[in-house]
């Protein structure tokens, strides 16, 4: 070896490993900013979920595998939807992964974009809940969360709630409210609020904190 190419190897190593070095660091970061993409692509190609969210938007937004320190999460949440739709997705959305558990929420877009009165809607929430409970899943209600500033909005989804608390308690579903957490007497907290009705990444971390024992227990 003659002393040209014992300078150029002398660099060459150096700069293979930064290389290398640059391109796992670049594939680390993706796997992270993406790692919720990659999950529910992964899980819709294996057919299989152990845990389901379920609903329109709010659900949707919700990186939730993240969020709950988990990797077996299907978010079958469809913005735009009502509960009205939404019983129609139950067998593909939910029952079709065979989940040990569900979480679901909805019925904002009923009350407010579909025009529905409180009592339609709890019609077809009913079919929704019923759906799961027949397929032995078992299914985290989360009421359905206030609107901000919307008080007429407001009094149509207490009602839809409180028929939801009555219906969990006769059938035996677990639920929470997580207008608890979220909201006010102005509806949702003004630091959580996105906009009128979705949600801050600061409103999913403490929704989620106050969730995760529950999810934990059910689908463990």
């Amino acid at each position: 070896m003659n002393a040209t190419t014992r300078r150029k190897n002398s660099w060459l190593l150096p700069a293979s490993l930064t290389l290398n070095m640059l391109l796992l660091a670049l594939l680390v970061t993706a796997a992270f900013l993406f790692r919720e993409r990659l999950l529910q692509q992964y899980l819709s190609w294996r057919g299989k979920a152990r845990i389901v969210f379920f609903g329109d938007s709010i659900m949707a937004q919700g990186k939730w595998n993240s969020l709950l320190n988990r990797c077996d999460i299907r978010n079958s949440g469809i913005p735009g939807l009502g509960v009205v739709h939404l019983k129609e997705e139950v067998k593909s959305k939910v029952i079709a992964y065979e989940p040990s558990a569900c979480v679901v929420m909805a019925g904002i877009n009923d009350l407010t974009i579909l025009e529905r009165t409180a009592a339609q809607a709890c019609a077809d929430y009913e079919s929704i809940l019923m759906q799961l409970k027949d397929a032995s899943v078992k299914t985290v209600v989360q009421l359905t969360l206030y609107e901000r500033q919307s008080p007429a909005t407001r009094v149509k989804v207490d009602s839809l709630n409180r028929w939801l608390v009555s219906f969990c308690i006769k059938h035996e579903i677990t639920y929470s409210d997580p207008n608890q957490w979220l909201s006010d007497h102005e509806g949702l907290q003004r630091g959580y609020a996105g906009d009128r009705t979705h949600l801050t990444p600061e409103a999913y971390q403490t929704w989620a904190e106050a969730l995760q024992p529950v999810v934990d227990r059910l689908a463990n």
